[in-house]
């Protein structure tokens, strides 16, 4: 049994042309016009679905690498458009926040980002050489001996950073309070620990200078 891949895509019809070297063809032409064919050949070998494309049928199958003899080794892909697993007309902001991730957006003229809710991952485009700081307050559990019975409170969380090229950060300067300056363009995903603290309610706020 050839090994399985499934390559996930919001929207595939807008991205699919981006795996177009996955399809195979002439190499005669333009670096365009192989995009081109090549792209079309891909569309013949996926599914049409509500506007949009995904493997309802047989997968693709491609030879990647150089085993067996050269040849490469055998993958069947499946595409999956998440498109269509959501309500109509979701955005990409609505279904982050389903499962937890908010998108970070600067309102315009400010410097701040603020949250409250639920979220444990919250993703956003910096500019290298920012200062990022992040904020982040949650509520946690404490046991009440005098009640036998554990009682929320408000604790500082411990946020960490990831971003482009590896990029890792979670030296908080104080209890919740993490600054760091961007080493590039891109995006950041803010997290925090301990993961008993995920899924409880919390604020946090992200400001750039």
């Amino acid at each position: 049994m050839a090994p399985a891949s499934s390559t996930s895509v919001h929207f595939l019809r807008a991205d699919l042309r981006a795996c177009s070297d996955w399809a195979f063809g002439t190499t005669a032409g333009s670096k365009e016009e192989i995009g081109k064919r090549r792209g079309r050949e891909l569309k013949r070998q996926v599914d049409a679905v509500r506007g949009t494309f995904a493997t309802t049928t047989l997968p693709t199958t491609r030879f990647i690498g150089q085993a067996n003899g050269g040849k490469g080794t055998k993958v069947s892909i499946v595409f999956v458009d998440t498109a269509l697993l959501a309500p109509a007309g979701s955005s990409l902001k609505a279904l982050g926040a389903s499962i937890g991730v908010e998108k970070i957006e600067l309102p315009p003229g400010q410097d701040c980002w603020t949250y409250w809710g639920a979220a444990t991952t919250f993703v956003g485009d910096f500019s290298h050489g920012q200062t990022i700081a992040a904020e982040m307050v949650g509520e946690a559990s404490d046991y009440d001996p005098r009640t036998g019975r554990a009682a929320p409170v408000q604790r500082p969380r411990d946020p960490y950073v990831e971003g482009p090229g590896g990029f890792f950060f979670g030296d908080a300067e104080a209890p919740g309070v993490l600054t760091f300056r961007a080493p590039g363009n891109g995006t950041y995903r803010f997290s925090f620990s301990p993961c008993a603290m995920w899924g409880a309610p919390g604020s946090v706020r992200i400001c750039t200078r």
